[in-house]
């Protein structure tokens, strides 16, 4: 995979690099769609159950578990549009042979996808400043270190899929915008 996202491409495999990114998105997308969900329920558990029991010794925690739910109400929706409208419209541009079959554009989509990109990186950076970098105090208990472990790699896949799409899949996709807005320019002339 990190061939792939090292990769410039060109006029000729834009295209196909496209394809595999999106096959890599799909993939990651399938996972966190049918995985991120539980995994947030878990988490928002975990954080409630760490609270509970040591809200009163760590403050931060009120914070942490606030912190997570705004991110979770962030992702979850931001999951389900990629899935069921942003991905679905670039399969279309990607397959089009003709400008007029390329479907909606999808500069304003992802400017939008982008926005909620930022944020999420926000609240991710947020957690790990009040978690002091997600390092379990000495009194922490074993479900103190499971929420920080969770909530670490949960940053880590998000970072990911963000970067895959950020810097891969959304260049292309405005490359091939471009491409069809100037074959629909010369077609024209």
């Amino acid at each position: 995979m990190n061939a792939i996202l090292t990769l410039e491409p060109d006029r000729g495999t834009t295209a196909l690099l496209m394809v595999v990114t999106i096959l890599i998105l799909l993939l990651a997308g399938a996972r966190w769609l049918f995985v991120v969900p539980p995994v947030a329920l878990g988490i928002s558990a975990l954080a409630a159950k760490v609270l509970g029991v040591h809200g009163a010794t760590h403050p931060e925690l009120t914070a942490i578990e606030s912190t997570f739910e705004q991110l979770r109400a962030e992702l979850e929706p931001h999951l389900a549009k990629e899935e069921r409208v942003l991905f679905p419209a670039i399969r279309k541009l990607a397959a089009a042979d003709r400008a007029e079959d390329r479907g909606m554009a999808l500069t304003g989509p992802i400017s939008q996808m982008l926005r909620e990109h930022d944020q999420a990186g926000e609240l991710l950076e947020r957690l790990r400043r009040i978690s002091t970098g997600y390092v379990v105090p000495s009194d922490g208990c074993a479900s103190y270190e499971a929420l920080y472990r969770a909530l670490e790699a949960l940053e880590a896949d998000t970072h990911l899929h963000v970067h895959i799409e950020n810097n891969r899949l959304f260049p292309m996709v405005a490359g091939l915008e471009s491409d069809a807005g100037s074959d629909a320019n010369r077609s024209e002339a």
